[in-house]
């Protein structure tokens, strides 16, 4: 179903609907979460917990499980969110067929969480409601139709996560041709960068603040050669500004007088620091390129995750890839839901963002 709308418990019937269970229930914020019924997070096959942030919107689903001989019908789910200040209610009217696929929005019922409902103290439940009251069943309470079963709230397990990611980006003016050549800092392409920092990283917002431009001589080529010297020079002007420890420092830097020119077959797009020490603040320095468009953005999340500690995961053939990501093929292993754009990131195909497949999330 469409992400659904408030509306007030009861208002398209109250029969509890026989015959269906509700598999499971989870939120998305980047990837897919299951919640448990008894509160919180459920641990994922792997044994990883992915955390939910308090203050970030999400993609709450429903999958359901119609039993065996169950008659096709709209029915009405109802998800009430409770954050510590006061409930809310969202229908929506899902057609129940078949069984929920994480792939397939219409198979849910999906609700468009706002960040103010995502809180430590937010708790949820869920009721499936008939719409034909012909449809009435003989059970009072059917067991599946409620969750948690009992018809209680179940936590949310939303946690805070630092707030707000900071990320100052130096524009470096190239000078080893004597061109002086800028990177695109323009308000579109910074939107751009700040967008794509939002949709991947486990934070409530991104503020960008752009340094004022600093001259580059030393030559970078598509070879890997002169990256080093950027980031050592952004590693000292980091030091020189005295930056608190959590601002990421992000060169933008364009060695050729587009893409193209630049990269003729394949070539460096990026570097940056990788501290094995979380408080290692000088590591939070990064270098990549600055073009127009969203390849320059892809590479800025790339590098930022070094920044934050992150190996490469095993997918494109990355030099020394992590060796405890849970999947060898260093895909996602789960549907994603882009909060930017409001679209489902499917999981076939997609690979994770620290990898060198293509798409990747």
């Amino acid at each position: 179903s469409d992400p659904g709308d408030p509306g007030a418990a009861g208002s398209a019937g109250s029969v509890l609907v026989d015959g269906v269970t509700i598999a499971r229930v989870t939120l998305n914020q980047a990837v897919e979460v299951p919640l448990s019924p008894a509160g919180g997070r459920s641990e994922l096959p792997d044994g990883a917990q992915t955390p939910i942030v308090a203050g970030r919107p999400g993609l709450l689903r429903v999958y359901v499980q119609p039993e065996p001989g169950f008659a096709a019908r709209a029915v009405r789910v109802a998800v009430t969110i409770d954050n510590g200040v006061g409930e809310r209610t969202y229908d929506s009217v899902l057609r129940l067929i078949d069984a929920s696929q994480p792939g397939d929005l219409d198979s849910t019922a999906n609700v468009a969480l706002p960040a103010a409902l995502v809180t430590p103290r937010s708790q949820v439940r869920v009721a499936i409601y008939e719409t034909d009251p012909r449809f009435a069943g003989t059970k009072t309470l059917p067991p599946g139709a409620r969750w948690p079963s009992t018809g209680a709230f179940a936590d949310l397990g939303a946690g805070e996560n630092g707030g707000a990611l900071r990320l100052r980006l130096v524009p470096l003016l190239y000078g080893a041709d004597g061109s002086g050549r800028a990177p695109d800092t323009s308000a579109d392409q910074i939107a751009e960068y700040r967008d794509a920092v939002r949709r991947l990283f486990p934070v409530t917002d991104v503020v960008v603040t752009v340094q004022d431009p600093v001259w580059f001589d030393a030559r970078v080529l598509s070879s890997g050669a002169g990256w080093s010297d950027a980031l050592y020079a952004l590693t000292d002007l980091r030091d020189d500004l005295a930056l608190p420890a959590d601002e990421y420092l992000y060169g933008l830097i364009v060695p050729g007088a587009d893409f193209g020119a630049y990269c003729r077959t394949s070539c460096v797009a990026g570097l940056s620091w990788r501290a094995d020490d979380a408080t290692a603040s000088w590591a939070r320095t990064s270098v990549g390129l600055g073009y127009t468009g969203t390849d320059s953005a892809d590479t800025l999340t790339h590098e930022l995750g070094h920044a934050h500690g992150r190996a490469h995961t095993p997918c494109g053939s990355p030099a020394d890839p992590d060796p405890d990501y849970p999947r060898a093929d260093g895909l996602v292993g789960g549907v994603g839901w882009d909060i930017v754009d409001s679209v489902l990131v499917p999981e076939e195909g997609t690979g994770d963002l620290m990898g060198y497949c293509r798409p990747r999330w």
